[in-house]
C-alpha cells in the first residue's frame, strides 16, 4: 500500500494549480483516495484535528457521513470519468457534534493519463464553534508565519522600517515600526504604536520645523517624503537621520506612509570632514598663488634690476667684470634669473590650468608642430612620419597641446642616435572611450630600471646632453594631467622609445 501522504506533497509540488486550489478551498482540511486500492485513504493532520480523530480510515468516515449523503459521494469517488466537483455533506465528528462541510474534489490522473487519485479538499459550510475555532486558528498561523517573514526581513535592513499615519486632527503614530527604531530614536515599537509625540521631541530643535513641514507637504500632494535631518538621543551628539517614505491616502482621511529611515551620521560626518579639507586646499592654494606672484613678479623684478646693473658695467666699467668676484656675481645672477623663468614657467601651470578649454583638432595641431620642426628634423637627418585615420577632436587647453607636442617632437630629435638613419612615428587614435596619441623613435633610449622613477621630474636629465635643461618632460607631464589625461613610457637603450598619452574622450 503506498504512501498516501508522500503522494499528496509530490503531487501539489508538482501541480502549482492544484496547490493554489488546496489554499483557496482547503482551510478545514484535504484528504486522498486511492482509485487503484479503495480502502487506502489519508487525511492531513488538520482534517483529523478539526474532527476530533487522531486516526481515520474510509470505512470510519463512511461511518460518521449522514446515511443521505454516502451514496451520492461514494458514486463520485468512483466515477472514472469526472474532472472536478463538490458535494455538501453533513458530518458526525468523534465527539458527536455534527459538522456540514463542502467537500471540493479533483480528479489526478497517473503517468499514463489514467484516473490514479481523488484529491478532496474540506470548506466549513455550516459553523460550529469547533469549525471557528480551527478556522481563527489557522488564519492566526498565518498572519504569525507572514509575521515571522517580515520581522526576519526588517532585521537585515539597516535603520527600521515603518509605517507612520498622520491623522486628520493633527494625530501621529507608527503603526508599525521593526526593531531598529530603538537605535533610530532611542524608542521601542510598542511606545510609538499609538502616538508619536516622543519622536518629534528627539528632532534637533533646528531641524523641527523643516521635518513637520515636509510631511504636511507629502501627505498634501501625496509625494515621496525624503529627508535629511538631525535628532538628540538621550545621552548622546546630535547624529543625522535619513528618511525615505512613500505615502497612501486612507479611507478615513489619514495618511500612511511606508518607508525607511537609516542612520547617516557617518556618511555625513565623512562629507563635512571631505569639505573642511577642500578649505584647507582652498587656502593653501591661495597661499600658492601668493607664493607664485612673489615669485613671477617681485623676485625677477630683483633679478632684473641685477641684470640691469652688469649691463651698465659691461657699457660703463668693462674693467669691473675682469674682476673674479664680480665675474662670479655676474654669472650667479644670470643662473638665477634663468632659474626663476623656469620656475615662473612650472608655476605658470597651476595658474592656466582652469583656463577655458576648447574644441581643437588634435590632427592640425600635430601637423602644425611637424611643420614648425620640419628643418630641425630635415638637418638632423630624422624622418617624420604622421599615422591618423581620421580627424580626432578634444577639449582642451590649445596652448598646452602645442606645447606637448613640440616637447615629444623636439626631444625625439634632440636625443637621436648617430649610429642609423633615424625616424619619430607619430599615431593619432580614438580606443574606446580615450584619445591616444603616441611618438615612437628609434633614438638613445632610456634605461628605465635606473632612471623610470624620476623620469618625469624636474631638472632630471638622463644623456649628459648640453642642452638638457630637465625641464621637458616635467611640464609635458603635468600639462597633460591638467587637462585629465595620463602619459606613459617604454623604451629600450640603444632601441628606442614610446611615449604614449591618453586622454578620455
Amino acid at each position: 500500500m503506498r504512501n498516501l501522504k508522500f503522494a499528496y506533497h509530490q503531487i501539489i509540488a508538482a501541480r502549482p494549480d492544484l496547490f493554489d486550489w488546496v489554499e483557496a478551498k482547503g482551510h478545514a482540511g484535504v484528504w486522498l483516495l486511492d482509485l487503484q486500492e479503495a480502502n487506502n485513504f489519508w487525511m492531513n493532520p488538520k482534517g483529523l484535528q478539526l474532527l476530533g480523530y487522531e486516526h481515520i480510515t474510509l470505512a470510519i468516515w463512511e461511518q460518521h457521513i449522514a446515511k443521505a449523503d454516502w451514496p451520492h459521494l461514494k458514486e463520485m469517488f468512483h466515477a472514472p470519468y469526472f474532472e472536478s466537483s463538490s458535494k455538501n455533506i453533513k458530518l458526525q465528528k468523534a465527539d458527536g457534534h455534527s459538522l456540514q462541510l463542502d467537500c471540493a474534489m479533483q480528479l489526478v490522473m497517473n503517468g499514463n493519463g489514467a484516473p490514479d487519485v481523488l484529491l478532496g479538499a474540506m470548506t466549513c459550510f455550516k459553523y460550529d464553534d469547533s469549525c471557528n475555532l480551527a478556522m481563527h486558528k489557522a488564519i492566526e498561523d498565518a498572519l504569525r508565519a507572514a509575521h515571522e517573514k517580515l520581522s526576519k526581513l526588517a532585521a537585515l535592513v539597516p535603520g527600521v522600517v515603518y509605517q507612520f499615519q498622520l491623522f486628520e486632527d493633527g494625530r501621529t503614530c507608527f503603526p508599525y515600526a521593526s526593531p531598529g527604531i530603538q537605535q533610530i530614536y532611542a524608542v521601542s515599537p510598542e511606545e510609538v504604536s499609538q502616538d508619536a509625540t516622543i519622536v518629534f521631541e528627539r528632532l534637533h530643535p533646528d531641524d523641527r520645523e523643516r521635518v513637520t513641514a515636509d510631511i504636511y507637504k507629502s501627505a498634501a500632494d501625496l509625494s515621496i517624503f525624503h529627508c535629511e535631518y538631525r535628532v538628540i538621543l538621550p545621552g548622546k551628539s546630535p547624529e543625522w537621520r535619513l528618511s525615505n517614505a512613500r505615502p497612501e491616502r486612507m479611507s478615513d482621511g489619514s495618511t500612511l506612509w511606508y518607508g525607511i529611515i537609516t542612520d547617516i551620521t557617518d556618511s555625513v560626518n565623512h562629507l563635512q570632514r571631505i569639505e573642511s579639507l577642500l578649505q584647507v586646499e582652498e587656502e593653501q592654494n591661495k597661499r600658492l598663488r601668493n607664493f607664485t606672484h612673489i615669485v613671477s613678479h617681485n623676485l625677477r623684478s630683483h633679478t632684473a634690476n641685477m641684470m640691469g646693473i652688469f649691463s651698465l658695467v659691461e657699457l660703463e666699467a668693462q674693467a669691473l667684470l675682469e674682476h673674479e668676484l664680480i665675474h662670479m656675481v655676474k654669472i650667479a645672477a644670470e643662473n638665477l634669473n634663468e632659474t626663476l623663468a623656469h620656475l615662473n614657467q612650472v608655476l605658470d601651470i597651476n595658474l592656466r590650468a582652469k583656463e577655458k578649454y576648447s574644441r581643437i583638432d588634435l590632427t592640425a595641431t600635430v601637423r602644425a608642430a611637424m611643420s614648425s620642426v620640419a628643418l630641425l628634423a630635415k638637418n638632423a637627418g630624422v624622418k617624420l612620419t604622421f599615422d591618423t585615420r581620421e580627424s580626432v577632436f578634444l577639449e582642451a587647453v590649445p596652448a598646452y597641446m602645442d606645447s606637448i607636442v613640440l616637447n615629444m617632437l623636439t626631444n625625439a630629435i634632440k636625443f637621436r642616435s648617430e649610429d642609423r638613419p633615424s625616424y619619430v612615428k607619430i599615431r593619432l587614435e580614438k580606443v574606446a572611450a580615450e584619445i591616444r596619441l603616441s611618438f615612437e623613435d628609434n633614438g638613445l633610449g632610456i634605461d628605465l630600471a635606473r632612471h623610470g622613477a624620476k623620469l618625469f621630474g624636474m631638472y632630471k636629465t638622463f644623456h649628459g646632453h648640453k642642452d638638457s635643461k630637465g625641464l621637458g618632460l616635467f611640464i609635458t607631464k603635468n600639462h597633460i594631467e591638467a587637462m585629465g589625461g595620463s602619459i606613459s613610457v617604454e623604451s629600450v637603450v640603444n632601441k628606442g622609445t614610446s611615449f604614449i598619452i591618453k586622454f578620455p574622450i
